[in-house]
């Protein structure tokens, strides 16, 4: 007869076997909106405490050994207690699947940050405060801290920025001056017959271009995680100009309007492509020896140049707070946990392990990262990326519209643009269904 035990059961059984001793000196600031404790049980007798880890399965034995080092940190700071944690394999881009119980699910999880939204409305991220939050603010720059933030707060330890595009290209024809500018790139290219390809038709890499000269859109929930409002200000000067970018872009003969992923054997003429991180390798394998890569090129509109935008986001760590049922000992080890894991030294090793491009202040000037072009053109472009956090589904719905117009050609003028331009941004506000 098989029998099965579900987790919680588990977990008890566990609980019931362990023998805890002394008592716990945690200390704990609760301030209304959420939990900081600080480390535990020094000079006391020890403690057994539990948690599970939900990650990667991929990268479970690596992941286990920073754990190891997480607890051996532990005992040589003078804490006492016994950290037992069982390792749960879930993709992290899959974790809000784990069931409709999750008190009964991981206490610490990895988790792509662009499932924000879906978690939060779960109630199963704890706000990060005080000391946990001072943590935030002194390992991480303007992009980590965006990364750790969801409607206006510390919810997450991120410890990658990994999930973006750039430019991959031949640099036998392309100098490294040449992919500054897409004007530079566009211009040469067709000079000489040759293509570049940008995949602007799709939202995730057109419609970033909008963000470009400092139009946003920043969104409002509720403590259910429902959306309340939509601030969008893409009718401005700043969104036009986004508008005006795609537009040059798209009307440009050397701009082939496609992923271009594969390259076929008819594609020789492309020199350039704009993709994901995720298929660098491919390109490096077809361009070869000539193979280089670049952030995304400046554009120049009516006299303003930026950066075109690009959307960047990453893997971080969340605290349930279902599972750990206000219980101090086992909140406090779990933030613990995920700050030694975020920190500079494992993110440095994951790098080593991985070539995951880390995103703590100090962790992005190591001397390492130089050995990997592709992980430093992510880094380098952090200054200017943007995180998919709070994204509303309005955004991808209006800016999908708003590029087939422009791409099939039937925006003509530039009060066409300024009309269209004003109805995604109403658009955008109107629709508050979440991501």
């Amino acid at each position: 007869m098989k029998i099965r035990l579900s987790l919680l059961a588990l977990l008890s059984l566990f609980l019931s076997s362990c023998v805890i001793n002394g008592k716990n000196s945690s200390s704990l600031n609760i301030d209304g909106t959420g939990v900081s404790a600080s480390s535990s049980n020094f000079g006391s007798e020890s403690k057994r405490i539990l948690l599970t880890y939900s990650g990667s399965a991929a990268n479970k034995e690596f992941t286990n050994s920073l754990i190891e080092k997480f607890k051996e940190e532990r005992k040589n700071i003078g804490d006492n207690n016994i950290y037992d944690i069982l390792y749960l394999e879930r993709e992290p881009n899959q974790v809000t699947f784990f069931g409709g119980n999750w008190k009964s699910g991981p206490d610490i999880y990895e988790f792509t940050t662009d499932r924000f939204s879906e978690l939060y409305k779960l109630g199963v991220l704890s706000k990060i405060t005080g000391t946990n939050a001072n943590f935030i603010n002194e390992n991480y720059g303007n992009y980590g801290k965006n990364l750790a933030t969801f409607n206006g707060d510390y919810y997450a330890y991120p410890y990658t920025g990994d999930s973006t595009y750039y430019i991959h290209y031949n640099k036998s024809f392309f100098t490294s001056d040449d992919v500054k500018s897409i004007e530079t790139m566009l211009n040469k290219a067709q000079l000489a017959g040759k293509k570049i390809g940008f995949p602007l038709n799709d939202s995730y890499y057109g419609g970033a271009i909008l963000y470009s000269f400092g139009a946003s859109c920043n969104t409002n929930y509720d403590n259910d995680g429902n959306i309340v409002s939509i601030n969008a200000n893409f009718n401005t000067d700043k969104g036009l100009k986004g508008a005006k970018a795609i537009q040059t872009i798209a009307s440009h003969p050397a701009l082939v309007n496609a992923g271009v992923y594969p390259l076929s054997d008819d594609d020789s003429d492309i020199v350039a492509v704009i993709s994901g991180h995720w298929n660098s390798s491919y390109y490096k394998n077809k361009f070869y020896s000539n193979y280089a890569c670049a952030v995304m090129p400046t554009i120049t509109i009516d006299g303003d140049t930026k950066h075109l935008s690009a959307f960047l986001d990453g893997l971080a760590f969340g605290i349930n707070p279902k599972s750990l049922e206000g219980d101090i000992d086992r909140i406090t080890a779990a933030h613990d946990l995920a700050k030694f894991l975020s920190n500079e030294e494992s993110q440095l090793a994951r790098f080593e392990n991985q070539s995951l491009p880390p995103c703590n202040i100090n962790a992005i000037t190591n001397e390492k990262i130089s050995s990997n072009p592709n992980v430093k053109t992510i880094i380098s472009q952090y200054d200017f990326a943007i995180t998919q956090n709070n994204i509303p589904k309005s955004f991808w719905q209006e800016s999908g519209n708003l590029l087939y117009l422009i791409l099939e050609g039937s925006i003509k003028t530039e009060d066409d643009l300024v009309e269209n331009v004003n109805l995604l941004n109403d658009n955008i506000i109107k629709n508050t269904e979440i991501m």
